[in-house]
């Protein structure tokens, strides 16, 4: 994975070492000239990518939300449809900062994914590449700086979590989302915080209509100023790329079945010895020796949250 660059040695070279089966390539949509330079540069060099599949993802490479989101979209949907032993690799050196910086915070996210970089240098002696930079350097607009937000440690609070994956979720079969439709789901989700017995600044009104005030007020509002969320019109809305990103990240389960809180502690066979296949929940089956030593046991916990599973890994220690 590896976004385009003026300077195709800088991916051509990784893909030539990694022999990859297939390769996303991130190109800038911008009509900008350094935007028409990189797709000109991974144009003429596209013939050198040896590789069976390239897949193109062509968008703002500048836009660090959105670059980050495609990253984590991508990485996810291959995982889901090759399974956890494919090595994902994502190229840094190459490309805008927005897309280094992106593929980094991926790489260190719980993806599975390496990032790699790579050292460059030039066959030019010092005058000539001083010479050069100093010419394209004079030619450089520089923009006023532009704080970049996207998924730092602002970890949402878990309701809203499960707000924005509800969205998501119904934003698959519809384009019209009802309101009464996301309150039943967290309702189902145990993520409604509204107190029927509130009825403060809401006047004479049904209990629906308070829910959904509390919604717009509570949810909505909080997701539209954060950026998760964005309402073209006052009945459509759909997840932005930096809300996908959070709902990637902090609400995704781990891909097994449901064990919150459950122990499964088995016995391993020893000696040949007869040993009990059956383990079921919550059960702990007896060793088959005598000499086994006391039960050792770890509890690790996944998740935050409703989301948050803990399962205890024991082992039984031997002589």
């Amino acid at each position: 994975m590896f976004c385009a660059s003026p300077f195709s040695r800088v991916y051509l070279a990784p893909i030539e070492h990694y022999g990859p089966d297939a390769v996303h390539v991130f190109i800038s949509d911008r009509d900008d000239p350094m935007s028409s330079v990189e797709r000109e540069a991974y144009e003429s060099s596209k013939g050198e990518i040896l590789c069976a599949d390239i897949v193109e993802h062509r968008m703002n490479t500048s836009d660090y939300n959105s670059v980050l989101g495609e990253i984590i979209e991508t990485v996810t949907g291959l995982r889901r449809r090759y399974g956890d032993d494919l090595d994902i690799f994502i190229n840094i050196s190459s490309g805008t900062p927005e897309f280094a910086a992106a593929g980094m915070f991926a790489s260190m996210l719980p993806l599975s994914v390496t990032s790699f970089r790579t050292d460059v240098s030039s066959s030019k002696t010092t005058e000539e590449l001083t010479r050069i930079v100093r010419d394209l350097d004079g030619s450089l607009d520089v923009s006023e700086p532009e704080k970049v937000t996207g998924l730092k440690n602002d970890r949402p609070e878990d309701e809203m979590i499960e707000f924005l994956t509800i969205v998501n979720d119904l934003l698959r079969n519809t384009r019209y989302v009802k309101y009464r439709s996301i309150i039943e789901r967290l309702k189902d989700a145990d993520a409604w915080s509204y107190d029927p017995g509130r009825k403060i600044g809401y006047g004479r009104t049904s209990l629906e209509e308070r829910e959904e005030r509390y919604l717009k007020r509570h949810y909505i509002s909080v997701a539209l100023e954060n950026g998760w969320l964005e309402k073209s019109s006052p009945n459509v809305m759909r997840l932005t790329d930096s809300g996908r990103a959070y709902i990637s990240v902090y609400g995704a389960e781990p891909d097994i079945e449901e064990m919150a809180d459950t122990r499964v502690l088995c016995s391993m066979p020893m000696r040949n010895e007869g040993f009990n296949d059956e383990c079921p929940r919550e059960t702990i089956v007896e060793p088959c020796m005598e000499d086994v030593m006391p039960w050792k046991s770890s509890t690790v916990t996944y998740g935050y949250g409703r989301k948050r599973h803990t399962f205890t890994i024991g082992m039984d220690q031997h002589r």
